[in-house]
């Protein structure tokens, strides 16, 4: 009885360990500050940032900040750049919803994506070196 509790308690654990996969950075350093960063070429991540200078941007801003139109607009082009994107990996074969969210299924299949574009180019340097040393010969 004793083991059959032991190796579900196990099981229990490792699934929700394995299900905070983004929540924070790797390995965070205690009195670091960061930032996820989103990037078309890049894997998403996280960046270091400097804890002054944020703790110092949100002092300057009033709780009851109003967005401005700019604000809207940085928003809806932000918003409108994921649906285009969820719908790039869409037609590449990936299942995305396309909701304009950068939610775990498109983080998984942007970096499929990238990873599958860096094996490509990486077939064409090769055979672009490959016929360069047959011309050579």
């Amino acid at each position: 009885m004793k083991k059959i509790i032991l190796v579900t308690l196990i099981l229990v654990f490792s699934f929700a360990m394995k299900a905070q996969t983004r929540d924070l950075p790797k390995k965070p350093k205690n009195g670091k500050c960061y930032e996820r960063k989103f990037s078309l070429d890049k894997k998403y991540g996280w960046k270091e940032i400097d804890c002054k200078k944020n703790k110092k941007s949100e002092a300057k801003l009033p709780k009851d900040k109003v967005p401005t139109e700019e604000d809207i607009t940085k928003a809806k082009e932000f918003y409108n750049k994921i649906k285009e994107y969820q719908t790039k990996l869409i037609n590449e074969g990936y299942e995305v919803e396309i909701n304009g969210i950068f939610d775990d299924t498109t983080i998984n299949a942007h970096h499929k994506y990238l990873k599958q574009r860096k094996k490509i180019e990486r077939k064409k340097r090769r055979a672009k070196k490959k016929k360069l040393n047959q011309n050579k010969v």
